[in-house]
């Protein structure tokens, strides 16, 4: 098989956006870190920051797609087990997606591939995207969890394409008292190309009241919206940080919460060092 850059460098002489899609026969493999041996040998092993980092030219793709304003699909057909880093690095970080056809059974990997060819082109797409979110007095944006490259500032996000799939998760933090009348307005500045090269531009406000009663504030959050936002930023870190100390933070900020809300918003008698969870008590 060709090397992928081949057909992004036509997007590039061509000055245009979108979809690189790239099918491969064998599984890709990367010097140091040779995929085809099987996967077990990867996820057994201790070295869990090393096994799940892509290899340099990975990461440079990716950023090249980036710019480019490219997705980047890989089609791979192949028996061998895949594991480690690459081949789900750069589709992950560019919009795109890995679809993977391994028992290769004519009528059923016929049937899928097909499926999956004619979402992957037909989805409505956008491309160069840039977000700019930005608050009121107060507030500022502390982090952005999702599948781009972080830049420098967390409140500016690139990204190459950007369809119905796309989710982000967007941490705030407030520095200052803030105004419980006027409340906080986040503003968002969504800017993209669509495919039939229009530049387009959609801005989103949203105004939240603030409160420095702990009871108003349980009232009004949404559990559903929590589990979100934790668990696309716990999946984020899962490259760079061991899994153990990530299930020990996520349980040390969710024993704080619920302990919170029991101390302040509790209307049932709990004994000491317990916590409700769901309707049920469980001890910490």
């Amino acid at each position: 098989s060709a090397s992928p850059s081949l057909p992004l460098t036509q997007f590039q002489v061509a000055g245009c956006p979108g979809k690189v899609l790239f099918f491969h026969t064998a599984p890709p493999s990367d010097g140091s870190l040779n995929c085809s041996s099987g996967s077990s040998g990867f996820f057994s092993s201790s070295k869990e920051k090393s096994l799940f980092q892509p290899p340099e030219h990975c990461v440079a793709l990716a950023q090249e797609c980036v710019a480019q304003g490219c997705s980047f699909h890989l089609f791979l057909f192949s028996q061998q087990a895949v594991g480690g880093a690459w081949p789900g690095h750069t589709p992950y970080l560019t919009g795109g997606g890995v679809y993977s056809y391994g028992c290769l059974q004519g009528q059923v990997d016929s049937e899928q591939f097909h499926s999956d060819l004619r979402r992957c082109v037909d989805t409505e797409t956008g491309y160069r995207v840039e977000m700019q979110v930005s608050v009121s007095k107060g507030l500022r944006v502390s982090g952005c969890f999702g599948a781009f490259t972080p830049g420098p500032d967390p409140a500016h996000i690139r990204l190459a394409t950007i369809d119905w799939h796309t989710a982000l998760a967007v941490q705030f933090t407030h520095h200052s008292p803030l105004d419980e009348e006027r409340g906080v307005v986040i503003q968002v500045a969504l800017s993209y190309t669509s495919s039939l090269g229009e530049r387009r531009t959609r801005v989103h406000s949203l105004s939240l009241r603030c409160s420095r009663h702990l009871v108003d504030t349980f009232r009004n959050c949404q559990a559903e919206t929590l589990l979100t936002f934790y668990c696309k930023r716990v999946y984020c870190a899962v490259l760079t940080r061991p899994l153990q100390d990530l299930r020990d933070e996520l349980l040390t900020e969710l024993t704080a919460m619920l302990t919170c809300y029991r101390q302040h918003c509790s209307t049932t008698a709990l004994t000491h060092g317990q916590v409700r969870e769901g309707g049920k008590c469980s001890e910490t």
